[in-house]
């Protein structure tokens, strides 16, 4: 349990730290969800075209959202390296360093997700003419199949730097992957 503490809390430190790792992509994330939103903004109205034009916007966030997690491959290509360094002088166990990674990227994956899917949830106007209450559920919704689509690209991207530790072929395999 301390060994999981103290590794949660060094990588959380590595990961606020670095900016390529959670804050460039945020940043991407949002630039790309402020297009998206205005240039469809409020597109639900009860015409087929509509129809589709919102699943093609569910589908684009998702798919863009899982896509953009091969950015963060080379860094854990690197904690791979500390990780195998520090197995083989029997630091801790692999069963803290799976449960530090999943603890680690949880609040960025969260603040992520929340914030791409405000943009893009409301931006869009999706579920209009409901009352509050059912509006927000549906956000809520929307932002945790969000934040479960990027939970799971991010551990198949540790399980991919764990098997491919090249850089070129982690990048090809995973993006294969997602596909």
């Amino acid at each position: 349990m301390v060994q999981c503490i103290v590794l949660t809390k060094r990588s959380v430190i590595n990961m606020f730290r670095d900016i390529g790792y959670y804050w460039m992509r945020l940043f991407v994330y949002i630039a790309i969800a402020l297009a998206l939103g205005t240039i469809i903004y409020h597109v639900t109205d009860p015409s087929p075209s509509s129809v589709q034009a919102t699943g093609s916007i569910l589908i684009f966030v998702s798919s863009f959202l899982t896509f953009m997690a091969i950015g963060g491959f080379h860094l854990f290509v690197e904690e791979m390296k500390v990780f195998q360094r520090e197995r083989l002088n029997d630091h801790y166990d692999p069963s803290a360093f799976a449960v530090r990674n999943l603890l680690s990227a949880f609040p960025f994956l969260l603040l992520i997700s929340l914030i791409l899917g405000a943009i893009a949830y409301f931006l869009t106007g999706f579920q209009k003419g409901l009352d509050p209450g059912k509006v927000i559920d549906h956000f809520f919704y929307f932002v945790a199949v969000l934040f479960a689509c990027m939970m799971l690209v991010e551990s198949l991207m540790m399980v991919i730097a764990s098997l491919v530790p090249n850089f070129l072929m982690g990048i090809i395999l995973g993006s294969g992957f997602k596909a």
